[in-house]
């Protein structure tokens, strides 16, 4: 019953990837509502975290262990309360 929704968060989340895509990241295979953003150099992935942090976006630094050195990324995930 929230076909809807669901079709709204997924163009959400696509209409995020294209924003991020022109500022010259790559957002990877995904075509859900989690979007990850390819940074990777680790203190890169943290300096922009934290940017984003202070003007009110929380984007999860992903980088070792959890993946290959060098191939840190920023996770965000899109819900239907963003605007």
């Amino acid at each position: 019953g929230m076909q809807k929704e669901r079709l709204k968060l997924l163009q959400m989340a696509e209409d995020f990837r294209k924003v991020v895509l022109r500022m010259g990241f790559e957002t990877g295979p995904s075509s859900t509502q989690i979007i990850s953003i390819l940074v990777g150099a680790d203190a890169q992935a943290i300096r922009i975290a934290e940017h984003l942090y202070d003007n009110g976006i929380f984007a999860a630094p992903i980088r070792p262990p959890n993946i290959a050195e060098g191939n840190a990324r920023l996770k965000i995930c899109i819900s239907l309360k963003h605007e």
